[in-house]
């Protein structure tokens, strides 16, 4: 019953997405609109069958990402000052790659938490997750206004 209501929640989810893009509900946009739920729900299912969607996230870390919306003006005030300081001063190159610890795991939370701290980490101009590394247990970020530490870098804290 569970494998049911999950189908039916992805035919759902797909037929909204959809709904929203079109914006229009004329007869044959419906007909494609059932094409597409229906194969969305095929390849979801065929990904199920072969592990590809396994990952887990707690809605607990969702209500945490309250922290990343007050970041996004801060950061960009502090891209519109490093692209006038580019004007003013030329460099060659501005902003710079860093790393920071972060539990790696094979299990499907560790597969949730990183997915979410690499989806959730780069709203923020000045931060773009480039990944993790779940081999060396670390989260990879480039910034091009360095600025805080781990905390900057891990806003939700998953890590």
């Amino acid at each position: 019953m569970s494998r049911i209501a999950t189908l039916i929640g992805v035919l759902a989810l797909a037929a909204g997405f959809y709904l929203l893009l079109i914006d229009t509900i004329d007869p044959p946009e419906l007909y494609v609109l059932c094409g597409v739920a229906l194969g969305a729900v095929g390849l979801f299912g065929a990904s199920r069958r072969e592990g590809l969607t396994e990952a887990a996230i707690s809605w607990r870390w969702l209500l945490a990402s309250w922290r990343i919306a007050w970041r996004v003006p801060v950061h960009v005030v502090l891209l519109c000052r490093e692209a006038l300081a580019q004007l003013a001063q030329r460099e060659p190159t501005r902003g710079s790659f860093r790393a920071v610890s972060f539990r790696g795991g094979r299990r499907p939370r560790d597969a949730g938490r990183r997915a979410l701290t690499e989806a959730l980490g780069s709203l923020a101009p000045n931060t773009i997750v480039i990944g993790v590394d779940p081999d060396r247990e670390l989260l990879l970020v480039h910034q091009l206004h360095r600025q805080g530490g781990a905390e900057e870098l891990d806003v939700l804290g998953l890590g």
